[in-house]
């Protein structure tokens, strides 16, 4: 009697450290939301963009599409949440197929080769809009000895640069870069000449 309600909650053992889950989990994040700035030529969307419309920056996704298209996958987070949606046949010998544009369907059909990003992700963004639905957007918790440094896009050194060269990225302490790229105080916010140009930062 009553042995559920007596059972002690078991927890998992913690495999990785919570600088590598806060990494994960960034990474992750850009795969919906991307980077960058459009406005200087230089955002960018993941492809699990079209997340974007649970209108949330407390999610992150990776998609998943194996060879020959036999396999479609979407494998996200939100909080307290984490979902896997997948498309496929239990015959393996069979591959997913492809889709034409339906005039039937309006803008928000999805056409062409199957994959995690058109045919598996529209299902988990269904399943996320319904288990989110009502809980606060949390706000991003940054652990110890994390650190935050702008870098040259190109070369992933640290930069002076305020322009559309550079980028600010997460990194565990110890593990940032140390050089910067150039060595001449040209390349310095001083001398950038950006005029105040902003960025989003998030």
């Amino acid at each position: 009697e009553n042995a559920l309600e007596n059972d002690e909650p078991k927890y998992a053992p913690q495999v990785i450290s919570e600088q590598n889950a806060f990494l994960m989990r960034e990474m992750m994040y850009s795969n919906i939301w991307g980077g960058g700035n459009w406005r200087e030529g230089t955002g960018w969307n993941g492809t699990g963009w079209r997340a974007q419309k649970l209108e949330r920056r407390d999610i992150g996704g990776k998609t998943g599409t194996t060879n020959d298209s036999k396999d479609a996958w979407y494998n996200g987070y939100g909080p307290g949440v984490v979902a896997i949606a997948w498309v496929g046949f239990d015959d393996h010998s069979r591959a997913l197929g492809r889709t034409t544009v339906n005039s039937n369907l309006g803008q928000g059909q999805v056409s062409g080769a199957e994959s995690g990003a058109k045919t598996a992700e529209p299902a988990w963004i269904d399943f996320m809009q319904v288990a989110l639905e009502g809980k606060p957007e949390q706000g991003k918790n940054i652990p110890d000895d994390i650190v935050r440094v702008r870098i040259d896009r190109n070369s992933g050194l640290l930069t002076h640069k305020v322009d559309s060269t550079s980028m600010f990225e997460y990194f565990e302490k110890g593990t940032e870069p140390t050089e910067y790229v150039g060595n001449s105080l040209e390349d310095s916010i001083y001398s950038s000449g950006s005029g105040g140009t902003t960025e989003e930062l998030f």
